[in-house]
């Protein structure tokens, strides 16, 4: 008996990146495998439907060599996208596989993915991202980890996980009925969410895959200060987003408390730092930022990242002032804490 080869549905959300997109889906057609290749098909949803990909820059299937279905999604946000991209996908699918627009996959990236899945069972495989900054950074900024995932030991546990490099299987979304929360859509956050609800629902551990290797493009824009510590309480927010939403009391209770923990260290950090060390006052301040993320969203507020975009340039966005500071190193949020 022949086994069938696998139906793996590559899912992407775009929004004004054609050339990102473009280098993508060259990348996608550059990946070898050892084995016999799986039936690879691509979905790519684009979220601008004022001037949509295919008006001005061709036919985005004339640049990949798997099949694509194109779509629109008008209804503006990442989730929705991400929705989109969900619902149209093959149903006979066994793996969606979700990658961001701005990244290019190694060659042996999605044969990575798959062996990783057969090897571990998981439902959720999530491997790793490294950055390529348009602008050479400073050191600190390398040193930060904040626009890195992994690296992973192959089949290693992982409690965090994001669409910008993970494979998924349809099943385990189908037997758990999921979708993106919408609710996200302008505020980030939405696929941390969705996986936390695919692992309370049973579908865990997911697990990191070693070589499945994915290269995101960091703009000059976000390797400014002022960028990375508004990020920070981003991160802060969207966790304490979700606990206002789906924590109940407990779960509040606990963010709260991590949340002026957090903002208490992260102050005296500070002011220990701008007496001995900058690295530490900069750590301090995405403490504090972090913390005060997550307590303006148990509060009832969100900070919506997305919206503060410059094509979103009639929303106000809150702002957060930062000293000037020359430091090394702002802890990145790797897990849910």
């Amino acid at each position: 008996m022949v086994k069938r080869r696998p139906i793996v549905s590559i899912s992407i959300a775009t929004f004004r990146r054609p050339e990102g997109l473009r280098i993508l889906l060259h990348s996608i057609n550059d990946q070898i495998f050892e084995g016999p290749e799986p039936d690879v098909r691509i979905v790519v949803v684009d979220n601008d439907a004022d001037a949509p990909i295919h008006r001005s820059h061709g036919r985005v299937e004339d640049w990949c060599r798997f099949p694509v279905t194109y779509v629109v999604e008008a209804e503006r946000g990442i989730d929705s996208a991400r929705n989109r991209g969900l619902n149209t996908v093959a149903p006979e699918s066994d793996f969606i596989v979700f990658i961001d627009d701005d990244e290019r996959a190694t060659p042996t990236w999605l044969d990575s993915l798959l062996r990783t899945q057969r090897q571990t069972g998981a439902a959720v495989v999530q491997g790793p991202v490294t950055p390529e900054y348009e602008v050479e950074p400073e050191a600190w900024l390398t040193a930060s980890g904040l626009y890195q995932m992994g690296p992973y030991e192959e089949g290693q546990t992982v409690l965090y996980a994001a669409t910008n490099n993970t494979l998924v299987s349809k099943q385990a979304i189908d037997r758990a009925r999921l979708r993106f929360d919408q609710r996200f859509n302008l505020n980030g956050g939405g696929d941390h969410d969705f996986f936390d609800r695919l692992v309370e629902a049973g579908f865990g551990p997911m697990v990191g895959s070693a070589d499945a290797h994915v290269i995101e493009t960091v703009p000059a824009s976000r390797t400014q200060f002022s960028w990375i510590v508004r990020r920070h309480f981003r991160i802060g927010n969207s966790l304490g987003l979700i606990s206002r939403l789906r924590g109940g009391p407990l779960g509040m209770t606990e963010r709260v408390i991590k949340s002026v923990g957090r903002v208490v260290v992260g102050t005296v950090k500070t002011v220990l730092g701008t007496v001995s060390s900058r690295a530490l006052a900069t750590q301090g301040i995405g403490d504090v930022a972090w913390g005060l993320g997550a307590l303006y969203a148990v509060s009832g507020f969100d900070y919506q990242e997305y919206r503060a975009r410059p094509e979103y340039a009639s929303a106000v966005e809150p702002k957060i002032s930062a000293p000037k500071i020359g430091a090394p190193k702002i802890a990145a949020e790797t897990t849910r804490t």
